[in-house]
């Protein structure tokens, strides 16, 4: 989870913020309560919320924000849900979501999945039908990557079949050759003692890590070719979570 913010605020200096009167064209979504509307959300339907983060620019008419979830799936991941609003019209209502988020002020907002809406009509009603669609998918969505990820354990891998994978997932581009590289020593030499299995979750995750340090947009089109080739060689594609458009990262 990724926020940066030049100016960082808390809830109150929000509500400190004059928001604009509505127009015929525009209807206005305050800061504060799309703050503490995602928060209340993502809590009801992801778990309990760890932290929070916001930060405005141009002088408080444009919000950026960032909460992050504990799972009540494992307790060893997080889901965060990053937004976007702001006043003077500069930006449509944004909303990210998922185990990968970026949120920064000059305007960048990524995650797992995206969802934008314009401040016309009845947007409080389609925010709050966006963010329960999201944060319930979301939830849906980690609860078949976790049963993925069980079914990946029970997995045992020869050296032979790591290195097959490795050459599948370079000759299909899901990795880079420096990531190649990375990879395979991480299979041989793993960095974290929970990887030191010979099953097909440590060798998964052996080529997330090589990944790490990529750019934002890269790595998340190229776990989705990670995790796609995975079901598909170990026989995974019917419990795992390659099909679902969640786990491809939608770009502004």
């Amino acid at each position: 989870m990724t926020f940066c913010t030049k100016n960082p605020v808390n809830i109150q200096t929000l509500r400190t913020i004059t928001v604009p009167e509505e127009t015929e064209t525009y209807k206005p979504v305050g800061h504060d309560w799309l703050a503490l509307q995602v928060k209340e959300i993502g809590t009801a339907y992801l778990g309990e919320c760890l932290s929070s983060g916001y930060g405005t620019s141009k002088d408080g008419q444009q919000l950026f924000g960032l909460h992050t979830f504990k799972s009540s799936i494992t307790d060893d991941q997080t889901i965060a849900l990053g937004f976007r609003n702001s006043y003077d019209k500069s930006l449509p209502v944004g909303i990210v979501g998922g185990s990968s988020v970026l949120v920064c002020d000059n305007m960048c907002l990524w995650g797992d999945v995206k969802r934008i809406r314009k401040h016309t009509g009845n947007v409080i009603e389609d925010i709050n039908k966006i963010l329960i669609n999201l944060a319930s998918g979301l939830g849906e969505t980690f609860e078949a990557f976790n049963k993925f990820a069980e079914g990946m354990m029970k997995i045992e891998v020869s050296d032979d079949d790591a290195y097959k994978f490795l050459g599948l997932a370079r000759g299909y581009e899901a990795l880079r050759h420096q990531h190649f590289s990375r990879a395979l020593k991480e299979w041989n030499t793993p960095v974290h003692d929970e990887w030191l299995g010979r099953n097909a979750w440590s060798l998964y995750n052996a080529c997330t890590e090589a990944l790490k340090g990529s750019r934002q947009d890269e790595v998340a089109e190229r776990h989705l070719k990670l995790t796609q080739l995975a079901s598909q060689e170990f026989s995974l594609a019917q419990s795992g979570p390659a099909s679902s458009d969640r786990f491809a990262m939608l770009e502004m």
